[in-house]
């Protein structure tokens, strides 16, 4: 993505902590930087950036979205994964943004810090990122040495580097303990997630509860249905309904509607966000949401809702984004902590 500016340098503490925690954009709208998800959306609930976002510049966008460069490898490499386990005679997988989402974070911080590993310093495993940010509970994550994998867990076959999806899969299926994990009985779900220059990667698989699942999928219809809203009041009706929902990993499709051509639907997402967050009260991901995106709103009055918001989520009596941001940021760790217990 072209910058304008040349950023100014950080530390490394502080390049750690916002490499982990910066989920989104400042102010400007990622409309003229990237491509919409869907062609006709009039809501797109997923832009498809058109390079790497940089951890290290301030106005970073969503690190969870897919790029232009890897988006079609991702889903490639889903649908081979399929075909593989219909081969082995094991159950089908549907692909979920919501996983593909926390996989990207992840990859990008780690090619960020030039370092690769399923555990991330800050946030720990992919699961640790779906307990803080979706208050997905119980899951744990597994290794695939596992004799016996439990069966609501979150897993990831990571990879260091790839340019397609053969590579990946080639890759992962000659290894015993890699292959093992994309045989497993328990998954459900699947997301391939390519996030740094270099192609790092992670497959994300998930055996979730039976309440999250049911939530989860009941969902994706009016995900889409938000994406064709054409009128306000439909949004709303819509929002109204997926909060109502109670699933924490709504925010990542709420998010998007901050920065809406039409001024009543970015607040609407505001409420939306703060509804979620009162719903699912361990799913942190709408206050990163409001923090980095709501605040900073090149719309005063989006900034303002937002930070009324985050003052009835958190207590704190913050009056600027800068505030919010520093606050945010400095206390990243035991923020982190304390949410993934």
């Amino acid at each position: 993505m072209a910058r304008k500016r040349k950023p100014k340098a950080m530390s490394v503490q502080a390049l750690v902590c916002l490499a982990a925690l910066i989920l989104v954009a400042s102010a400007r709208a990622p409309a003229a930087e990237a491509d919409k998800a869907a062609g006709t959306a009039k809501h797109p609930v997923f832009w498809v950036l058109n390079s790497e976002p940089r951890l290290d510049h301030p106005k970073s966008v969503w690190l969870g979205y897919p790029s232009k460069r890897w988006v079609k490898v991702e889903k490639k490499v889903e649908e081979r994964v399929r075909e593989i386990r219909r081969k082995e005679g094991r159950p089908d997988v549907a692909a979920l943004e919501e996983l593909r989402f926390l996989g990207r974070i992840h990859a990008r911080e780690h090619a960020a810090r030039k370092r690769f590993d399923h555990k991330s310093d800050l946030w720990g495993y992919v699961s640790d990122r779906a307990r803080i940010l979706y208050g997905w509970r119980p899951v744990e994550w597994v290794l695939p040495a596992w004799a016996d994998p439990p069966k609501h867990q979150i897993c990831d076959n990571g990879f260091g580097g790839g340019h397609s999806a053969e590579n990946y899969i080639s890759g992962w299926m000659s290894s015993p303990l890699h292959k093992r994990a994309i045989l497993w009985e328990n998954n459900r779900w699947i997301g391939m997630s390519i996030g740094g220059k270099g192609g790092m990667a992670h497959l994300v698989f998930a055996g979730l509860p039976p309440r999250t699942s049911k939530r989860v999928n009941a969902l994706q219809p009016l995900y889409q249905a938000l994406e064709k809203a054409e009128a306000p009041t439909t949004v709303r009706r819509l929002l109204s309904q997926i909060v109502s929902a109670k699933e924490g990993s709504a925010f990542i499709r709420i998010a998007p509607l901050l920065r809406d051509p039409d001024p009543e639907i970015r607040i609407l997402a505001v409420k939306g966000l703060l509804g979620v967050r009162a719903a699912v009260p361990k799913a942190f991901g709408p206050i990163f949401a409001l923090v980095d995106l709501g605040t900073a709103s090149g719309d005063p009055e989006v900034a303002k809702e937002s930070m009324a918001a985050l003052r009835r989520i958190t207590g704190r009596k913050f009056e600027t984004a800068d505030e919010w941001r520093t606050w945010w940021h400095a206390d990243c760790r035991s923020i982190i902590r304390k949410a993934g217990k």
